[in-house]
């Protein structure tokens, strides 16, 4: 994941134009959509199948990241934040979380990483132990910590 992580990033960063970044943006969306399509109409039951949905899971979160990293690099914040929210899978909505606090951490993005750990809350996700940790360090230094990673 992290290969694919930094391969994005090198893409986007080659993205030179806002034109560029749109029309990527357009791309990636066309196929999320088509493949969101494809999911709803799919009835196989078999392993190959799934597999072959695992792996369509992974591509598409590549792209969600893709779109989000995108935005981004137009300081287009609150778009990558719903976008991501809308094209991201996870197996939970916990794990979503994770992966979204962690681009915004990436990002130095404070303000909008905790107002998206504070709306879980509000909606009744309960955060893993790192997020919550992250959380407490934001209110205590009113900064983002050094790394990702906290433990107690």
């Amino acid at each position: 994941n992290t290969v694919n992580s930094s391969l994005i990033y090198v893409l986007v960063k080659n993205l030179k134009t806002a034109d560029a970044k749109e029309m990527a943006i357009e791309q990636c969306k066309l196929l999320l959509n088509k493949w969101k399509e494809s999911k709803k109409t799919s009835t196989k039951k078999s392993w190959s199948a799934d597999r072959s949905d695992y792996e369509l899971g992974e591509k598409n979160n590549l792209l969600a990241e893709m779109v989000f990293r995108i935005n981004i690099a137009l300081c287009e914040f609150d778009e990558a934040i719903q976008s991501f929210k809308k094209y991201y899978a996870s197996y939970s909505a916990e794990v979503n979380l994770f992966v979204l606090l962690k681009l915004l951490w990436e990002y130095e993005l404070k303000d909008l990483w905790m107002r998206e750990y504070e709306e879980a809350l509000k909606k009744g996700l309960k955060p893993r132990e790192n997020l919550r940790n992250i959380y407490k360090f934001i209110q205590e230094n009113n900064c983002l910590p050094e790394s990702f990673y906290i433990y107690s």
